[in-house]
């Protein structure tokens, strides 16, 4: 256990206190703790790259970052709150987003970033190569990161045009600094390796408000050709008698979003477009069917439905009707909505049902999308369908690397060893029981059990995504699904068992986590004055798990 010591002030001492304190108030003098700081900023990228900056909340704090500029240099302005969904105005706790001089979508295919990193732009203007001050500030004009670049020693050579991008090495000092910033390949939305762990943005997956088995993304059934399909075709048993289906693997049939639309809209945006009607046949209804697998526990789940859509929907599973927005149950083929949607934006929970139409096994999900008249300039659908059903947190997913020599770490956070045997990992919630963990494994109370990523067959990469479930196959103890750099750091709990994740530059497979860079050294915890301003004592502190001898 770290030890206090609290001992008289000798001569020597307040000497040396003296020194300590002119340290610190030096140290003071040029650091500058900000909450939002540019972590990477490519600013001459070679032939082929993009420009483009890294924005990096070093808080456990979200901010509201609607309509805050970017300035001097390059320009943009984040999108206002009442524009989009609610949730993307908002800078995470820990996240790093970037800003870019063209598309998310080509950007993403230019790093190879996922979509899990937020992107935005294309920004107006560029970046100088010679250098300049670069400025974002909030809504009421608050600056809240500042910083000039230049391309010249001392600052790192190799990021004008060499390849590399500005790297901010240390973020506990002033960003203007050049001695804070090193260069590297670029790595826009992820941190560059260093020696010291870094926090990272809870990975759980929320298993109250539901695991999502259909996505915005998805590739659907649809019938987009101005039919009456009367009203057997959301049925489990429908044989797509109906002409002009586009199946789900139809080429052609990309995914969602499906629609025409000239406006902006939320990721992923149109990925399939649907026959035009103001330019064919004048539609009012288009019919989507989904088939997705649930292996879970039918008493006790609950369904959300959250939709972007262009103007009503409403939705069936297993042909019961589960509700809508713009549209009813009762709807006809010609049957207008009952709303008119100007840009289409995320609707977060449309649909909340107790799930008693929900099976075990194969489902189908529905969707009718109406029209708000016969020559609307515009038509978009997608959807998210999530499923939350009773879990037990009785083991925790303590840390993962997800690398073909990578693994899977379980924490036994109870009282009692619980014996593994016949547990299941799994990359898929539509499919719990993907691994079955064999027999002859326990976990003794806080304890930790390691199971490899090429012994599971777990998808290696950088999503890492893990289900535990119990033998049951059903019951859901504990998931993660987090986009982590494949840089050789881990992700996991710190302390074991915690809430509070880390990326560590050194795995720690089988033994608690801790980052070799840890710091325990003895370190001043609290000192008194008397009235003439001398020091009467100080208290030091041991962080350390063991003793530290003082002399010298």
């Amino acid at each position: 256990m770290p030890k206090v010591l609290r001992q008289a002030c000798s001569k020597q001492l307040m000497k040396l206190s003296k020194q300590i304190f002119l340290s610190l108030f030096l140290l003071s003098a040029v650091s500058h703790a900000e909450q939002i700081v540019f972590s990477e900023v490519m600013y001459h990228p070679p032939a082929g790259g993009h420009e483009f900056i890294e924005v990096q909340n070093l808080t456990a704090t979200p901010f509201d970052i609607a309509q805050w500029e970017l300035t001097d240099g390059a320009s943009f302005t984040f999108p206002d709150f009442a524009s989009g969904p609610a949730l993307d105005s908002f800078l995470k706790a820990f996240e790093r987003i970037i800003l870019c001089d063209t598309d998310p979508a080509t950007f993403r295919a230019t790093y190879n970033v996922p979509n899990s990193i937020r992107v935005f732009g294309p920004w107006s203007g560029r970046l100088s190569n010679g250098g300049e001050r670069v400025t974002l500030a909030d809504k009421n004009g608050t600056i809240r990161c500042s910083f000039r670049y230049e391309d010249r020693h001392p600052w790192p050579l190799a990021s004008d045009g060499a390849g590399h991008s500005l790297i901010l090495a240390d973020d506990s000092f002033a960003i203007d600094d050049y001695q804070v910033w090193t260069s590297a390949p670029p790595t826009p939305g992820f941190s560059t390796p260093l020696s010291a762990e870094e926090p990272f943005p809870n990975p759980e997956v929320n298993l109250s408000i539901g695991i999502p088995f259909v996505n915005y993304g998805d590739t659907w059934d649809f019938n987009d050709q101005n039919l009456d399909l009367g009203t057997n075709w959301d049925l489990p048993g429908y044989n797509f008698s109906h002409a002009g289906w586009t199946r789900e693997n139809d080429a052609g049939n990309d995914g969602g979003l499906y629609g025409f639309e000239n406006s902006a809209l939320p990721a992923p945006g149109i990925q399939t477009p649907l026959l035009n009607s103001s330019d064919e046949d004048n539609h009012i209804t288009y019919y989507f069917r989904k088939e997705f697998s649930y292996n879970g526990p039918t008493a006790g789940a609950n369904i959300t439905i959250d939709s972007i859509t262009d103007d009503g929907v409403f939705f069936y599973l297993n042909g019961a009707p589960l509700g809508g927005v713009g549209a009813t149950a009762d709807a006809g083929w010609k049957t207008t909505a009952t709303r008119t949607v100007g840009n289409a934006s995320e609707e977060l929970a449309i649909v909340t049902n107790n799930g008693s139409a929900l099976v075990e096994g194969t489902n189908i999900l529905s969707a009718e999308v109406h029209q708000t008249n016969s020559g609307s300039s515009d038509c978009v659908f997608g959807a998210r369908l999530s499923i939350s059903a009773p879990s037990n947190p009785s083991l925790l997913i303590n840390e993962v690397l997800p690398t073909a020599d990578g693994f899977v770490e379980i924490y036994n956070p109870g009282a009692s060893a619980i014996n593994l045997s016949g547990w299941y990992l799994s990359d898929s919630p539509g499919s719990l029981t993907r691994y079955q963990i064999p027999a002859g494994q326990t976990i003794s109370p806080s304890g930790l059990v390691a199971i490899s990523y090429a012994t599971t067959g777990l998808a290696v990469g950088g999503d890492a995504v893990v289900y535990l479930t119990e033998p049951d196959g059903t019951t859901i103890a504990n998931a993660i699904d987090a986009a982590i750099p494949l840089d050789g750091r881990s992700l996991g709990r710190k302390g074991d068992g915690s809430s509070s994740w880390f990326l560590f530059s050194q795995p720690s497979e089988n033994a608690p986590n801790a980052s070799s860079s840890s710091d325990f050294s003895l370190k001043i915890n609290e000192a008194a004055f008397d009235q003439s301003g001398t020091t009467t004592w100080i208290e030091l502190y041991n962080p350390a798990p063991a003793a530290i001898s003082t002399a010298g």
